[in-house]
Parts: structure tokens; C-alpha cells; sequence
């Protein structure tokens, strides 16, 4: 068996693809295989529904055992217990997975530990283990080692094609982390009066406000966010994880796109790492691009 870095993200999109990337680097510098378990992740999905490497030699593999565990992890119906055991009978059979740096082994902690391994040297182990969290910027970097599906792109482009071609757009979090997006709104309204203008959040109450807010502007969504009495969108097992995943994609394309973007802060002063990633795709354009490009 090749050795392997097996990534276990936690955390929404931005937190996925930053800890994917450092993984990635890691099994260029040291010839080992790649294997994402998104199921951990906010996406609660596969990550590969979503996303293909551009350079298909890259370095990516995903053995049977592991998508038995993604499938049985997306199933409402499966307790806690079951996977427990169904890790416990899984591991069994692959020995040589430890957990780094202290080699413990594999068991029903892995649920919920966070665990890593030094990147900065290479490791005899077969399997080396990164469950972690944490945004940033690297995200950028993953961005460009990828592309959406097909299936992803087209609908995409196909929500794209709906919208006026020059437009601003607003982000606002608004569910795990709160905004005090009214006084947002009051900043904003000069800027955008007379534009297109595209409201992108995760709270269908405050899109709702925002029509009603904006009219001396032409509003425009491009996805329908369901009423969640306040709950986040990520790590929401309630809906329907691809299409809530892929709305989340459509809503970073558009708002990367857009003339100008405005995107408020939570309460406690910082972005959220979706609002960081929209923002630095919105300067960087030909990447957004590209993450669409079939051939």
C-alpha cells in the first residue's frame, strides 16, 4: 500500500480547503497519496462531488474502505454506535493506521479528536492523520489546484447566466455568527442606490429584509435559502446537503464576480471565512474562472 496523508477537515468551506492545502503540499513534497474525508467538514458530503483536481496526476486516492465510510456517515439513520463500530471493524483491517505524532491507536476517538503531525519533516508511518480546523488564506492556494465537476460548474453558470452581467453584491453571516447588519445596510445604501445589486446570505430572514430595504436598488439572488429559524446552512444534516453545498457555491461565484462587494463583519469585529474567501476571489477573478473551465 502507498503511504498516505489521510485529511479530515473540520470547519465551513474556507476551513476545508485551508486544511486540505498544507496536506496537499505535504504529499507533493513527500510522494504520498491524498485522501479528503470532507464528511467531518460543514460540507457533511463528499468532497469530490463538488470538486476534481485540474492535473489528473495528481496525487489523489480514495480506497474503497473510505467511501464506505462517507456513504455510511451521510446516512440520517445511522447512530452514533454503528460507526463506532464500523470504524473499529474497519481499522482492524488496515493496521498501520496510527494517529501522530504520540501513535496512538485508531479508535472511537478519531470522531472527535483534533490531530495532526509535524509537516515540516518526512514519516515512516503508512498513514498519517490531519483532523483539523482553521482559515486563512491557503484557501487560495487549494482553489488553484482544483476545478468544479461539471455537474457543479453548469449549474453554475447556468444561475449566472439569469443575473444582470454588471452588479454589486452584499454578503452578510448571519446565523452561527451574528451581524448587526442594519447600520451595514445604512453605510451601504448610497453606494449601491441605482445598481444591480445581489444579496448573498445564510439567513433567509435577512435577505428578506434586504429587499425590502434596498429600493433604490434592483435586487437580485441567486439562491432560494431555506428558513432555518436562525441555524447555520454548513453542518445542517436537515437539508439536503448537495443542494445546500452547491448553493453555497453558486452564492461564492457570484459574489466573486461582482463589481464591487461589500461584506459586514460579526459582532465580535472579524469576517467569516466564507466573506475572506469571496473577498480575495473577488481580485482575483481569473481563478473563478478557471474553477469553471471544462476542457
Amino acid at each position: 500500500m502507498s503511504k498516505i496523508v489521510l485529511c479530515r477537515p473540520r470547519g465551513g468551506l474556507n476551513d476545508l480547503l485551508c486544511q486540505i492545502e498544507p496536506c496537499w503540499r505535504y504529499c507533493i513534497d513527500y510522494n504520498r497519496k491524498l485522501i479528503i474525508d470532507s464528511s467531518a467538514s460543514g460540507l457533511l458530503d463528499d468532497f469530490f462531488n463538488y470538486f476534481e483536481p485540474r492535473d489528473n496526476e495528481i496525487i489523489y486516492a480514495r480506497p474503497e474502505w473510505l467511501k464506505k465510510i462517507i456513504l455510511f456517515l451521510s446516512s440520517r439513520r445511522m447512530s452514533k454506535k454503528y460507526y463506532i463500530d464500523l470504524w473499529a471493524k474497519l481499522c482492524s483491517t488496515v493496521r498501520s493506521i496510527t494517529l501522530s505524532p504520540d501513535q496512538r491507536s485508531l479508535d472511537s476517538n478519531y470522531l472527535s479528536k483534533r490531530e495532526t503531525f509535524n509537516m515540516e519533516v518526512p514519516h515512516e508511518k503508512k498513514i498519517l492523520i490531519h483532523h483539523m480546523a482553521g482559515g486563512g488564506d491557503k484557501s487560495i492556494q487549494c482553489l488553484e489546484r482544483l476545478k468544479f465537476t461539471k455537474k457543479v460548474s453548469d449549474e453554475i453558470i447556468n444561475r449566472l447566466s439569469k443575473i444582470e452581467k454588471s452588479y454589486s453584491a452584499v454578503h452578510i453571516r448571519n446565523t452561527d455568527y451574528q451581524t448587526d447588519y442594519v447600520p451595514f445596510f445604512e453605510d451601504i445604501a448610497p453606494k449601491v442606490k441605482g445598481k444591480n445589486l445581489l444579496i448573498c446570505s445564510d439567513d433567509h430572514a435577512c435577505i428578506e429584509y434586504a429587499k425590502k430595504y434596498f429600493v433604490d436598488s434592483r435586487i437580485m439572488i441567486t439562491s432560494t435559502i431555506p428558513d432555518t429559524d436562525g441555524k447555520p446552512l454548513h453542518s445542517n444534516k436537515n437539508l439536503d446537503r448537495y443542494q445546500t453545498n452547491l448553493d453555497a457555491l453558486v452564492d461564492l461565484v457570484a459574489l466573486s464576480l461582482s463589481d464591487e462587494l461589500h461584506v459586514c463583519s460579526h459582532v465580535k469585529g472579524e469576517l467569516s471565512g466564507y466573506s475572506m474567501l469571496a473577498m480575495n476571489l473577488n481580485t482575483q477573478k481569473e481563478l473563478v474562472w478557471e474553477l469553471l473551465r471544462q476542457n
